[in-house]
């Protein structure tokens, strides 16, 4: 039963994948040769195709992985193709906002933008941190919460497998570890956001829009929190813990795609020479 279900996942998975560069590629090429797509959009779109096969590419070589005498695939390659598929997305998102925005929206305010460039930041490094607790399944180590397993700062790494970490290795690849490192970038990233709408108060009031914005941003960072946490409590049910799971990864793309927002709407003052 869980064969079938992983394999129609997988299935499914590829084929969609499939389907969306045909649905891109044939249209694409029918509307270029109608003279129907503006000229300066032709490149985007080229490089929005190319990165859909790149990332094609990418989970071939991850799935791959999986076939050479392992169970899972490599979780490393798995946050290289999650991280690909958000940049996908982001890209996709970047291409929207330039065809639907005016530059009449835009918000000049440079320490703004350098908080909202550095919460972008914080997000792909836990963006990716995720991708390894998925592939780990790391948060089976520890099925609590505040603490991990009634400690504030796991000590007891060797319990958790005997395998040897060289150098950095033990913050990608120790279960326990990476698990630790997606809380407490989880929180770091509700106390940045939380600055940054502190200081949108501060903008005047023509630009509402993004103060919504960044409002919106801190009650979905509040709601990633509280299913990051059921996630891990609820980690012993593999049922619970694919539905939360899910969830968790859901939440953090429209998070991704309102930070999206927010950097191309906030720009930094020209200077004038």
């Amino acid at each position: 039963g869980n064969f079938k279900f992983i394999f129609f996942w997988e299935w499914f998975h590829r084929v969609w994948a499939r389907l969306i560069g045909v649905v891109f590629f044939i249209p694409f090429i029918w509307f270029v040769y109608k003279k129907k797509i503006n000229r300066n959009m032709v490149k985007p779109l080229l490089i929005l195709f190319l990165l859909g096969g790149l990332q094609g590419l990418v989970g071939w070589i991850m799935v791959a992985s999986g076939l050479q005498n392992l169970v899972y695939v490599s979780h490393i390659r798995l946050a290289i193709h999650f991280i690909l598929a958000l940049s996908l997305l982001s890209y996709t998102a970047w291409f929207a906002l330039q065809l639907l925005v005016s530059k009449a929206q835009y918000v000049y305010n440079t320490s703004l933008k350098n908080i909202t460039l550095t919460i972008m930041g914080i997000l792909v490094i836990q963006l990716t941190y995720g991708a390894f607790m998925a592939g780990l399944k790391a948060a089976t180590t520890a099925a609590t919460w505040p603490t991990i397993n009634g400690e504030w700062f796991p000590t007891h790494l060797r319990s958790y497998g005997s395998q040897h970490y060289k150098g950095f290795q033990i913050i990608t690849h120790h279960p326990l570890v990476v698990q630790f490192i997606h809380r407490c970038m989880g929180y770091v990233l509700a106390i940045v956001i939380l600055f940054g709408y502190y200081q949108t108060k501060k903008i005047k009031n023509q630009f509402l829009v993004l103060k919504k914005i960044y409002k919106l941003s801190l009650g979905i960072v509040l709601l990633q929190i509280i299913l990051g946490i059921s996630t891990v409590l609820c980690s012993t049910n593999s049922t619970a813990l694919l539905y939360l799971g899910v969830a968790h990864q859901f939440v953090a793309m429209v998070l991704l795609l309102i930070l999206i927002s927010m950097i191309y709407l906030i720009r930094s003052p020209k200077k004038i020479i």
